[in-house]
């Protein structure tokens, strides 16, 4: 949650998708209060297109599973999905290293020592994930992948209807965001509440 805070900071356009396991276990409204980014979707095979407007993917936990389809361009997992059409569009990609680093603080601390032939499998893994262009970068390289030039904040009608569809009934103005004139009709349409990020008023 703190990366994605951190990112949500950075001036960028920030959509968070988010996988079944993530829905079950935490609810829209609670992951928009505490990443501060209203614009959430799920991830599924239905929703292809979900980041085909996207410059970048941030992989905040790529787990085991996750770095083991994508070594291998399996494509049937949404998020593996997802990260390979970036890749394959020549965008920017990239994912905190802590769930594949074994020399990562927190696996000390769990008492994790994967055995050599699990060690050479995983630097396989990630060997091939790097070539194809995935950064795997620790917290610490965080603000130097993020910096990117800002950009005015653009609200459609496509954006508050699918924000309605997930349950947000709000929607965060960045400072200089233009909202279309369908969005503002779609806005009150909907009962969608459209603020600004320094006041919260509407």
């Amino acid at each position: 949650m703190k990366a994605v805070r951190e990112l949500v900071h950075s001036q960028a356009r920030v959509r968070i998708v988010l996988s079944e396991a993530t829905k079950r276990r935490y609810t829209i409204a609670s992951i928009a209060r505490w990443t501060g980014c209203d614009d959430i979707v799920a991830a599924d095979n239905r929703k292809e297109d979900v980041l085909a407007e996207c410059e970048s993917i941030f992989l905040p936990i790529l787990s085991f599973s996750l770095l083991s389809k994508l070594s291998r361009l399996d494509d049937e997992h949404p998020f593996s999905r997802l990260t390979i059409r970036m890749l394959f569009a020549g965008k920017r990609a990239a994912a905190l290293d802590v769930g594949v680093n074994e020399r990562h603080p927190e696996w000390a601390e769990q008492g994790l020592q994967p055995p050599p032939a699990i060690r050479r499998e995983l630097d396989g893994m990630l060997g091939s994930v790097r070539s194809y262009g995935l950064r795997i970068i620790d917290q610490n390289q965080m603000t130097n992948w993020l910096r990117v030039r800002a950009k005015k904040q653009i609200v459609t009608a496509e954006d508050l209807s699918a924000a309605h569809a997930s349950g947000m009934r709000s929607c965060r103005l960045q400072p200089g965001a233009i909202v279309t004139p369908l969005a503002k009709d779609m806005a009150a349409k909907l009962g969608i509440n459209l603020h600004s990020s320094e006041s919260g008023g509407r």
